[in-house]
């Protein structure tokens, strides 16, 4: 029996790159909280390096202080933007490689 919530052993058990992305993109953001330090290794074990940047831009927009009017700094929310565009292209380059 593993120790991770079976929520993460999905992503564990996931054998590609674009598996993990798709993982990531649909994570609940609790989850992500909660279970960064296991989400890390998981994606640092599997060379998913723009996965690992994700899940930090992830982390500080969820952990940010949010404006008065309840927004969030774009200085916050682009990295967040940027981060998953770089998760999308690895995934995808990964994918063709694959072929």
């Amino acid at each position: 029996m593993s120790a991770l919530l079976p929520i993460v052993e999905q992503l564990a058990d996931a054998v590609n790159h674009a598996e993990r992305a798709e993982w990531l993109f649909a994570c609940p953001y609790g989850v992500m909280n909660r279970e960064h330090m296991s989400i890390r290794v998981i994606l640092q074990r599997s060379g998913l390096l723009a996965g690992v940047a994700y899940l930090e831009a992830v982390l500080s927009l969820t952990n940010a202080k949010r404006l008065p009017d309840g927004t969030l700094p774009q200085t916050i929310v682009l990295p967040v933007h940027i981060a998953a565009l770089d998760l999308r292209q690895e995934a995808q380059a990964g994918a063709e490689g694959a072929n």
